[in-house]
């Protein structure tokens, strides 16, 4: 593929990219030099980034600058540079909710490179988020994370990846941005226990939704929070699909496994078929794009389902606050 450096220089260079992956030459060239299988749907780079659009909403800051509830926002890379759109989302739902959000400037998780067995890499990444991360944790921040891949990531590996004898300070700090890290549904629903999640939802998509639960959000023991949260809105009513989309990080997108990525994921694509649901969604970016290569059908996350019920016209079915259900401790 083009590097990725440039599709951010600038719209031509973003332009190119996305034109030249529709090309059949392209992707053989793509197969053939880094392995990429001819017929994985890439996503395209979109222009603005999150990060440029978050920096035009704060003048610049790396922090918006009111809000109760302070929270660091981990867009991810997918978020950041090809659906902006999912990271808006996230940002419009936290600040409904009063939140104040920091988005400094973050590298990848380090998930493709550990994937790929880049192990100095993956912790070259690792080394410079946890740095990042920290005055924030220092001060009381969560961490949300957008993607569950990513904040597994940051749980589960930084803490191993950063344990290094010589430097057991930055071993420490790892272990508080592990411990300080929440998928972004996560924190909403602890925010909603709190007494603080608002459901003043204005709009409803009714009636049964799929809600696939992604492998790397199970692997966490944290429940299906996305699906508790869309719960909230009125008329919904989420059918639970807890079976491998098959995509698994960069996997189905190698030359070798692609066909198997597939076969993998087809109880999943079963399983959101037979859902009988109009509305599909899943808190994985990439699997939503195994459902779409698969299925013809897009998937939204759970929090773009949020933050449009927060909208009149998010959804055919309006609300009235009448309409909205009682608190529950469920």
């Amino acid at each position: 593929m083009i590097p990725t450096a440039w599709a951010n220089s600038g719209r031509f260079g973003q332009g190119l990219v996305n034109w030249l992956n529709t090309l059949r030459p392209h992707r053989l060239l793509l197969e053939n030099v880094l392995g990429i299988h001819r017929d994985k749907r890439l996503p395209p780079f979109a222009r603005p980034t999150f990060t440029a659009w978050f920096r035009q909403q704060t003048g610049g800051a790396e922090e918006t600058p009111d809000g109760t509830h302070p929270v660091v926002l981990f867009a991810t890379c997918y978020a950041t540079y090809n659906k902006p759109a999912l990271a808006q989302a996230a940002y419009e739902v936290l600040r409904h909710n009063d939140c104040r959000i920091a988005c400094p400037s973050l590298h990848c998780c380090g998930m493709p490179a550990l994937d790929g067995g880049n192990v100095a890499f993956a912790q070259q990444q690792a080394r410079h988020n946890v740095e990042r991360l920290l005055p924030f944790v220092s001060r009381g921040y969560p961490i949300a994370v957008i993607n569950p891949t990513c904040s597994l990531m940051l749980k589960q590996e930084y803490p191993e990846l950063l344990d290094v004898p010589d430097n057991p300070q930055l071993a420490t700090a790892a272990r508080q941005v592990a411990a300080a890290t929440r998928d972004i549904c996560e924190f909403l629903f602890e925010l909603r226990q709190a007494g603080h999640f608002k459901e003043d939802f204005r709009s409803t998509p009714g009636g049964p939704v799929a809600y696939h639960a992604p492998c790397h959000l199970r692997m966490q023991n944290i429940g299906f929070r996305g699906r508790d949260l869309m719960r909230r809105i009125p008329q919904v009513q989420p059918r639970l699909v807890a079976e491998c989309s098959g995509h698994d990080g960069t996997w189905s997108m190698k030359r070798e496994y692609f066909a198997w990525s597939l076969q993998n994921g087809q109880k999943a694509f079963d399983g959101m078929r037979q859902s009988g649901a109009e509305l599909w969604t899943t808190d994985c970016p990439l699997a939503a794009l195994h459902f779409e290569q698969a299925c013809g059908k897009p998937a939204l996350h759970p929090i773009e389902v949020l933050a449009r019920a927060y909208r009149p016209d998010g959804f055919p079915h309006p609300l009235t606050p009448q309409s909205n259900p009682p608190e529950s401790a469920a």
